[in-house]
């Protein structure tokens, strides 16, 4: 059996890499507005509390309840984009070669295996789109829904041989539900951190050099800061998504020569950004 040489990590049009880098940018400068916003934020309080008397004046009574007023909104609902990379960039694939005898025919016949790699994109543009209600004890359940399409190039194989033929590009869209629980913690007027823990369903379709569906379970692990403001909100979160055995559709089918099995692990990190609208 053999098998291709390793490869570079695979390198994709200038396009794309030069998309995925000026959202990098935009990621940190909305980040850095965010923060810069919750920092004048503390200051401006501090300094209001530090004025005695004005302190108990009905222009600072305005905000505090147009504050606890936004709080009991229960409803939101959170458009959100951003960052995505896989955690195992290259992974391995495996295809039933030729039909052979299991010693001597005695024990049947049996499918070669053979395996070959195939090399994910560092990291692609991601979407999603979340809704939590709030509940009574301080925590929110909802669901998110995200979607990636990153590129990956395949060392194709013979199937007969299993001898390194042509590498080709092609494409996956990954898409992911979950069901999530989250805490919010004030740090100040506005200001709050949150974590996050669910688990829900991944998806990802491939197309071009390699034609297949696959699906299973995961699970997601979310924290970031919110920045409130009345009816609005701008967030920024980091998400990690376990997803080790997303198995192919045809892993279950009759094997046959040239047919394609075996498992993606579609774990992988993002950076998003988003703005919720409070109901």
């Amino acid at each position: 059996m053999t098998y291709p040489p390793r490869l570079e990590p695979a390198r994709f049009g200038g396009s794309t890499c030069y998309a995925e880098e000026w959202m990098k940018r935009l990621l940190v400068m909305l980040v850095s507005a965010i923060v810069s916003v919750v920092i004048t934020s503390i200051v401006q309080a501090a300094l209001t509390e530090s004025t005695g008397d004005i302190g108990s004046s009905d222009v600072t009574r305005e905000p505090r309840a147009a504050w606890a007023a936004a709080l009991e909104s229960k409803n939101s609902v959170t458009p959100k984009f951003g960052s995505y990379a896989l955690s195992a960039q290259r992974q391995d694939l495996k295809m039933y070669g030729d039909e052979v005898c299991i010693l001597f025919c005695i024990f049947g016949t049996g499918f070669a295996v053979h395996s070959f790699p195939i090399e994910m994109q560092s990291s692609s543009a991601v979407a999603g789109l979340e809704y939590e209600r709030r509940t009574p004890w301080g925590y929110s359940l909802g669901g998110e829904f995200l979607h990636t399409e990153p590129r990956y190039t395949a060392s194709l194989i013979d199937p007969h041989t299993g001898a390194f033929t042509t590498r080709a590009d092609g494409q996956m869209r990954i898409s992911q539900l979950f069901v999530m629980i989250k805490k919010y913690i004030a740090l100040s007027e506005g200001f709050q951190i949150f974590g996050a823990a669910g688990g829900g369903y991944t998806q990802a379709s491939l197309s071009g050099a390699v034609d297949e569906r696959a699906s299973g379970a995961s699970l997601q692990l979310a924290t970031g800061l919110q920045y409130r403001m009345d009816r609005i909100s701008l967030k920024a979160e980091y998400h990690y998504v376990l997803a080790p055995k997303i198995s192919l559709r045809t892993n279950d089918s009759a094997p046959r020569t040239g047919q394609i099995f075996g498992d993606l692990d579609l774990s992988g990190r993002g950076l998003f950004i988003g703005a919720s609208v409070h109901f």
